[in-house]
């Protein structure tokens, strides 16, 4: 076992009731890679959806980010890009919370996908559009987490200016 699962472990062992170390064994027997983090946090779960969408907008999970180990039930099944998603906004336009679920809807307008072209530099292929994304949050022992299946949909869509900064590029002109 890599040292920072038993990091991620020790809590649960040393300071948390049986219930807790038993959420943990269920989620890892039904998901063996999921290296679910015991850090306790996320207590607002309006709070963290609002983090995740500035996190995301601006780039942060184009690479390693600890915070959303905390933020997702199974960080160890996010995929690292290859390619990520250019958004020129996005605008939560329903959220509610149910006892243990909560859930989002965030409207986004797409400009592209930003990858490597033939040149090996990044370009932004054009596909506007304007969709909405769902998203659900699960209240753990250890807080609200983002369930994978939902999260994938929104964790690498990047602002235009964000995209732009980060690949030294021009933005592409503005439509309506």
């Amino acid at each position: 076992m890599a040292l920072r699962h038993l990091l991620l472990l020790v809590p649960v062992i040393a300071g948390n009731g049986p219930d807790d170390k038993a959420f943990i064994d269920e989620l890892e027997k039904e998901n063996p890679q999921c290296e679910f983090s015991a850090a306790q946090a996320n207590e607002n779960p309006r709070a963290l959806l609002d983090e995740l969408l500035r996190r995301a907008g601006r780039g942060d999970f184009l690479r390693t980010d600890h915070w959303l180990d905390t933020a997702v039930l199974c960080p160890g099944y996010l995929p690292a890009p290859d390619q990520y998603t250019v958004i020129d906004s996005y605008k939560v336009v329903s959220f509610s919370v149910k006892g243990k679920r909560a859930r989002a809807s965030v409207e986004y307008r797409y400009i592209g996908t930003m990858g490597p072209g033939p040149d090996q530099k990044a370009h932004i292929v054009e596909s506007r559009r304007t969709e909405t994304a769902v998203l659900e949050m699960t209240k753990t022992p250890f807080g609200w987490r983002f369930s994978n299946e939902t999260l994938t949909q929104v964790y690498q869509n990047v602002l235009l200016k964000a995209a732009v900064a980060r690949e030294h590029l021009e933005a592409p002109a503005s439509r309506p």
